[in-house]
C-alpha cells in the first residue's frame, strides 16, 4: 500500500490572525474535476486552489473567537510513488435530476511534473511521472464497460507492431452511421421511459444521426515527451482478450462520444531502474513477500504430508445387521461415517502395517479379526467388495488399491460363512 499512499492536508487560513487550521488525510487516489479543464494539469490546479469563505460562509476562528474572512485550500503534502488520478466524468444535473456521463475532453501527457503541487520541496527525482495506465469507461451514465491499456514495462509481452518511420500529426477521420436507438435516447432520458407510447419508442428507434470516428494508430502523441521507449508495449486489456497496441491510440481516450479515460496511473521516474530488472525487488516488498513465502512453504510442507498418507475408516460388525439374503445393513443410519476407528497410514506402508496401526488404535481389541472393505449402496445396505487377507501382507497399499476414506468392517471369526 505504501506505493499508492500519498497524504494532503486542508487547511483554512484566517484572514485577520493568520492562525492555520490543517486537517491531514490519507488517500490511494486523487479525483480531479474534468468540466471546465482542458488538461491534467488544469484539474490537478483547480483541486490545490484557493476558495474565499466571506459573506455567509464566514469561518470561526477559535483564536479570534468570532466569524472572520478565510481562505480555504488543498496542499498535497506528500505525493505517492505510484499515483493514481480519476476522473470525474459522472455528474448529477440537479434541474433534470438525471445522471449524466462527461465525454468532454481532458488531455493527459506521457509524462507528468508535479512541481507546483506539492506543499514542500522534494527532490527532484520524485517531481517526475510516466503513464503506465489508463482505465477507459464506454457507455453511458447508466450503464456501460470497463477495459484498460497498460505498458508492459517488463517486457514479458509479446508486442510486436512496427513502430513507423515517421509518425503524422494528423489522424484519419472516419464517418459513421450510427442508430443510437431507444436505448440511447432512455440513457439520455430515463424519466420519459414511463410516458413514451410504444409507438414514440418505435420513431425514436428509427433514427439515426452520423458520427466521425478518428484513427489516431499512426499518429504521434500530441504533447511533449522526452522518453521515446514509451511509444512501445501498449496492450488493451479488455476482460479475456489482451491485444497490442500502437501509443497513438492513447490520445483517442483524451475524451471521445463512445469512450474515454476514466483513470489515469502514473510512476515515478526513479521507479524505472528497479522494474526494470525483474530480479530487484522494491525494498517495501520484500517483508511481505518472505512472509507469503514462509505461509506457502509451510502449506506445502502440510499438503505435500497430506498427499503421501491415507485415511482408512474400520467398523465393526456391531454396527451392522445380516439378513438371509446375505445383505448387511447398518443398525443405525444416522452419523454412521463418525463410527468406527480412523487410521492415517502412508500410501507406501503394507497390509501388515496397516493391521498393525489399526491393531494399536482399536480399543476393544477382536481376538484374529477378519477384515473386509465394504461400499455404502444407495439403498442403505453395504455390499461386501473383497477379504483383507486375501491380499499378500508384504503388499503396499497403492498396490493393493486401498483408497483414501475407504471402510472396512472388522469381526469376530465365525460371522465368514455370511460374508464370504
Amino acid at each position: 500500500m505504501k506505493l499508492f499512499r500519498g497524504k494532503f492536508v486542508t487547511q483554512i487560513i484566517c484572514s485577520e490572525c493568520k492562525n492555520i487550521s490543517e486537517r491531514e488525510e490519507v488517500f490511494s487516489d486523487i479525483s480531479l474535476q474534468v468540466k471546465d479543464c482542458k488538461s491534467i494539469t488544469e484539474s490537478l490546479s483547480m483541486f490545490v486552489s484557493e476558495e474565499q469563505l466571506d459573506k455567509e460562509n464566514q469561518y470561526f476562528c477559535e483564536k479570534c473567537n468570532k466569524k472572520v474572512d478565510a481562505v480555504r485550500r488543498v496542499r498535497i503534502r506528500r505525493f505517492p510513488p505510484v499515483l493514481t488520478l480519476g476522473l470525474n466524468r459522472f455528474e448529477m444535473d440537479w434541474n433534470t435530476m438525471d445522471r449524466k456521463k462527461l465525454n468532454d475532453r481532458l488531455e493527459f501527457p506521457l509524462e507528468l511534473s508535479i512541481t507546483g503541487f506539492k506543499e514542500f520541496p522534494e527532490d527532484a527525482g520524485e517531481d517526475e511521472y510516466e503513464l503506465k495506465a489508463v482505465v477507459i469507461h464506454r457507455g453511458g451514465a447508466y450503464g456501460g464497460h470497463y477495459h484498460a491499456y497498460i505498458r508492459d514495462e517488463l517486457k514479458e509481452g509479446n508486442w510486436k507492431l512496427k513502430v513507423p518511420e515517421k509518425y503524422t500529426n494528423e489522424a484519419k477521420a472516419k464517418v459513421k452511421t450510427v442508430n443510437k436507438g431507444i436505448n440511447k435516447f432512455m440513457e439520455q432520458n430515463p424519466k420519459e421511459n414511463a410516458k413514451m407510447k410504444v409507438e414514440e419508442k418505435n420513431e425514436e428507434l428509427q433514427k439515426v444521426t452520423q458520427e466521425i470516428e478518428f484513427n489516431y494508430d499512426e499518429c504521434d502523441f500530441p504533447l511533449p515527451y522526452a522518453n521515446k521507449e514509451l511509444r512501445q508495449g501498449w496492450f488493451d486489456f479488455d476482460d479475456e482478450s489482451v491485444t497490442e497496441i500502437p501509443f497513438g491510440r492513447l490520445q483517442k481516450q483524451f475524451g471521445s462520444l463512445n469512450e474515454s479515460a476514466y483513470m489515469l496511473v502514473y510512476k515515478q521516474k526513479k521507479l524505472t531502474p528497479i522494474f526494470a530488472d525483474p530480479t530487484l525487488v522494491p525494498e517495501c516488498w520484500i517483508e511481505p513477500i518472505l512472509t507469503q513465502n514462509e505461509l506457502e512453504e509451510q502449506q506445502r510442507e502440510f499438503y505435500k504430508s497430506e498427499d503421501a498418507q491415507i485415511e482408512v475408516v474400520f467398523q465393526s460388525s456391531d454396527l451392522f445387521t445380516f439378513d438371509e439374503e446375505l445383505m448387511i445393513k447398518y443398525k443405525v443410519d444416522k452419523q454412521i461415517e463418525n463410527q468406527g476407528v480412523k487410521v492415517k497410514i502412508a500410501k507406501l506402508a503394507t497390509i501388515s502395517q496397516l493391521l498393525d496401526k489399526f491393531h494399536s488404535a482399536v480399543k476393544e481389541k477382536p481376538a484374529n479379526p477378519l477384515v473386509y472393505e465394504i461400499v455404502r449402496c444407495k439403498n442403505e445396505f453395504c455390499q461386501v467388495i473383497r477379504k483383507l487377507s486375501a491380499v499378500p501382507m508384504d503388499t503396499p497399499l497403492e498396490k493393493a488399491e486401498i483408497q483414501h476414506l475407504s471402510t472396512w468392517m472388522y469381526c469376530e471369526k465365525g460371522k465368514e460363512e455370511v460374508l464370504e
